[in-house]
């Protein structure tokens, strides 16, 4: 019996979980930090620790999944290579519009050609013209995007271009009407943009994760999951990678549907860094209507339809000041969740910032106990319990180009290990260059976390409680606005901490379902009467507010909170087996998807166009659709192969907008549509 492997790198663990091949067992099970600098260390670190496993054998895994950050992650922190936009048939003031312009070392040129809406010919492509930007940008970007007016309706111009940009350059080169069939040239033209961006990146990770694999002997097919949750083989995928962009929270989705049955309901990944949520509807996760938005970029790729908030296992927590009123002038909930013990004075924030944790960090650092306990010895003071560690730079190296010495000295200085913030931002622009090294990822601040309080509050073990210990007592010590200490102890500390978790999770939820429901309008949940709902008002009215269907709740951490959190909202807890590496479960049980459309117009009387290949026109519309069909399954059978499917199924979906005109039914529009899904094939 063949097994697979699903790996997925979150951001604070990398998970790795082997299954059968029917994906109705968990074998094996492990986890890893996730490794910021280098994701390819953490996920050959829990690709090791999970092939130790005694009823596992390296030989014996006949398929590989991984779900990434990194296409993610790179937008957001804008990385990513130089590339060359080369568009026809758009004006700058469109590309403007939404975003595209010089910048990121990015080429924007545009040429001659393009078609209209019917799929016909605006201008014919210069050949001439466009042989001069290649001789131009060809020894300055690594991969080139090409994006035409109506190539949706007519690829001819965007296939001829790439053809003579690929047998000029040997570059990478991806069309947008290959990312997606939709209108909204513009939009399609960046996602094409920041896909070529990503090439380099991907292939890069393809091959280490290849290298990582071998090493532990290892043989097997490499998959990747796309944001819609489906998989697509390494190779596929580096051609496409802009469609892992939410890769890992759509792992999460299928793998808490795969766990807990698939049923209807909100499924709930609480992690160390966010708290994703997500609609599932008929056994599966709804899609966004309008494409996944990353990076402030809404990109025309088919992703899970999801909700995120930062807020997790490793969210920062901070003692707010009270804003008019005096509720939190930063948080929706106020002091809901609080209890009756709490400072009302003041309230816990919790994220979305993310910190390390102080019980695990003293694990690796030990030293930090006695630095926690220095600043407990003393008075207090703002700012107290918290530190800086550096990541990913190793001891004496000097700092990447473009630091300054602000920068480098803050480095030095935490090259002999964690030190306390007051001691290393004695000034403001200290605490600037401080800022600017966290934003690029060089240092993280640790403090105290709902991590350390489930430590504190004995959900956890693995992590040392003196710091967790120390970190509560340090916060529970600074003063409210009145004076007064926020918390008797760190004890009464770490509960509150709990409490406005599961009080911040419950309105999530709550939006999450209102924006299923489109009923979610700004503010909706933080508004008097859902706020006297929650906290189940009985006067004159009587208020409440529920979910009609289950939480599915995954994540290390969902044990611990969501039992309160559906209690809160009126409905029931599903917490699957092995929900806490849900995420690699979902890599590797996914199934491969390819889906394609193309539309049927009436340009004149008796005369129907399908806009695919040559443009074909029949005297029927039932002859359109047949064609269009037939074409579109070949398409997706071919498709679906290269991306690693066997045995792919094949279905058809056809929608049409008519109208009557002079007492006769016309066609405005049709769209057919060819899905291939099936099992990757194993090795």
């Amino acid at each position: 019996m063949k097994l697979m492997l699903g790996i997925d790198t979150g951001g604070t663990f990398t998970d790795a979980v082997v299954v059968t091949e029917a994906g109705s067992e968990v074998v094996a099970t492990a986890k890893s930090p996730t490794t910021h600098n280098d994701l390819v260390v953490g996920i050959e670190a829990a690709i090791r620790a999970v092939v130790t496993h005694p009823s596992v054998a390296p030989d014996a895994i006949g398929l590989v999944s991984l779900s990434t950050t990194l296409a993610t992650n790179a937008l957001v922190e804008g990385q990513g290579e130089p590339a060359c936009l080369i568009t026809a048939g758009f004006g700058p003031a469109e590309l403007a519009r939404i975003g595209i312009g010089p910048g990121h070392h990015d080429f924007i040129v545009t040429v001659a050609g393009g078609h209209d809406a019917m799929g016909s010919e605006l201008a014919p492509v210069d050949p001439h013209e466009l042989a001069k930007v290649v001789a131009e940008t060809s020894s300055l970007v690594s991969a080139y995007a090409i994006a035409t007016q109506f190539s949706v309706r007519n690829p001819a111009h965007e296939l001829a271009m790439a053809e003579v940009v690929a047998a000029a350059t040997g570059q990478p080169v991806t069309c947008s009407h290959e990312l997606s069939p939709r209108l909204n040239g513009p939009r399609r033209a960046l996602t094409t943009l920041l896909n070529a961006r990503l090439i380099g990146i991907m292939a890069r990770l393809v091959v280490a994760v290849r290298a990582a694999l071998e090493a532990v002997g290892i043989e097997a097919p490499l998959m990747v999951v796309r944001g819609d949750g489906s998989l697509a083989s390494a190779e596929f995928v580096a051609r496409r990678p802009i469609e892992t962009i939410l890769s890992g929270p759509a792992a999460s989705v299928i793998g808490a549907r795969h766990l807990a049955g698939a049923p209807d309901g909100l499924v709930v990944d609480i992690g160390g860094t966010t708290t994703d949520i997500a609609p599932v509807r008929r056994g599966y996760p709804a899609i966004a209507p309008d494409g996944a938005v990353v990076a402030g970029h809404r990109t025309m790729v088919e992703a899970v339809d999801l909700t995120t908030h930062g807020l997790g296992g490793d969210s920062e927590v901070t003692i707010e000041a009270p804003g008019p009123g005096g509720a939190s002038g930063s948080g929706s909930a106020g002091n809901a969740g609080l209890g009756r013990g709490a400072n009302w004075a003041a309230v816990i924030g919790v994220g979305p910032a993310r910190a390390v944790p102080l019980s695990r960090l003293a694990v690796e650092h030990p030293e930090v106990v006695d630095l926690l306990r220095r600043q407990l010895a003393g008075p207090g003071a703002s700012g107290q319990g918290r530190l800086l560690v550096a990541t990913g730079m190793p001891a004496g190296e000097p700092a990447p180009t473009g630091s300054d010495r602000r920068e480098q000295a803050v480095l030095d200085g935490l090259a002999r290990g964690p030190a306390t913030e007051l001691a290393v931002v004695p000034s403001s622009l200290m605490g600037q260059a401080v800022a600017r090294l966290r934003r690029r990822g060089l240092v993280r601040v640790a403090t105290f976390t709902p991590t350390d309080a489930a430590h504190l509050l004995g959900h956890l073990d693995d992590g040392h409680s003196e710091a967790a210990r120390l970190g509560a007592e340090l916060l529970a010590r600074q003063q409210d606005v009145r004076g007064r200490p926020v918390a008797a102890s760190g004890l009464e500390l770490a509960a509150m901490v709990e409490q406005r978790l599961i009080a911040l999770s419950v309105e999530c939820v709550l939006e999450a379902a209102l924006r299923s429901d489109d009923l979610a309008s700004p503010g909706v949940v933080s508004s008097p009467i859902v706020q006297a709902a929650l906290a189940g008002h009985r006067g004159l009215v009587a208020l409440s507010v529920a979910l009609t269907a289950p939480i599915t709740a995954v994540g290390a951490s969902a044990p611990t909170y969501y039992g309160r959190v559906a209690e809160a909202l009126g409905t029931e807890v599903i917490l699957p087996p092995h929900g806490e590496v849900a995420n690699a479960v979902g890599a590797v049980v996914g199934r491969i998807r390819i889906r394609r459309q193309a539309t049927v117009s009436q340009p004149r009387s008796a005369q129907y166009r399908v806009h695919v290949g040559h443009q074909p026109q029949f005297g029927s519309v039932e002859r359109a659709r047949s064609y269009g069909q037939e074409y579109l399954g070949a398409q997706v059978a071919r498709l679906a192969e290269s991306a690693g499917a066997v045995n792919a199924e094949i279905t058809y979906d056809w929608s049409a907008r008519t109208a009557v005109v002079n007492g006769k039914e016309v066609l405005v529009e049709g769209t057919v549509w060819a899905t291939a899904t099936g099992r990757p094939r194993l090795g």
